[in-house]
């Protein structure tokens, strides 16, 4: 498992791993990812990282980890890596860069959430605008690098249904979006979230 740990002292988010057999007791606790990743575009993950979303590969033989990372300016993006044990991990890149949609992720993207299915990576996250108000989006591709042009899956105050099949929620005004799951269910989209 991986998970985000907040260190007491600077409260800065790092990324820890550990590992279980049964599920319920968890052992080999280790720190997966650190900050500040050498070569990623305006530090990229310097003030911190959170939030992974881990893929195994039987075709490729490794792991795929999506993760956010807090540059320099406190803006977010995506990061994407690879490792074949789950520990080491390299070829880091930051795959979906805030303001990639525009309006609704100009502040940030992050809180990843990659279903792969029909040999298409199907990824949600949190865009936040200029207020920091939160937007689910959605964007597609072929090789989990290189992503298309996001588009809104679930923003406050929406119902009906996307042109994309997925359900849009009516979110009220106090609510917080964000950390998308997604499912499906008798060829519907369903994402929960909060």
């Amino acid at each position: 498992m991986w998970y985000t740990g907040r260190e007491l002292t600077t409260s800065t988010d790092r990324i820890i791993y550990c590992d279980s057999t049964d599920g319920i007791n968890w052992s080999n606790f280790s720190l997966s990812h650190n900050v500040n990743t050498v070569g990623l575009p305006n530090q990229a993950d310097i003030n911190g990282v959170y939030a992974p979303f881990v893929l195994w590969s039987d075709e490729d033989g490794y792991y795929t980890m999506w993760y956010t990372g807090i540059d320099a300016n406190l803006k977010h993006s995506i990061i994407r890596c690879i490792s074949v044990d789950g520990l080491s991990w390299a070829s880091h890149s930051a795959v979906l860069q805030y303001g990639k949609q525009g309006i609704y992720d100009i502040k940030g993207a992050g809180f990843p959430f990659i279903v792969f299915e029909d040999a298409l990576y199907k990824m949600w996250y949190v865009g936040f605008d200029i207020e920091s108000e939160q937007t689910v989006m959605y964007v597609t591709s072929d090789d989990g690098v290189i992503w298309g042009t996001p588009v809104v899956s679930i923003s406050r105050g929406f119902g009906s249904t996307t042109s994309l099949g997925i359900e849009r929620v009516s979110v009220t005004s106090n609510s917080s979006l964000t950390v998308p799951n997604t499912y499906f269910n008798d060829a519907k989209i369903k994402i929960y979230n909060g």
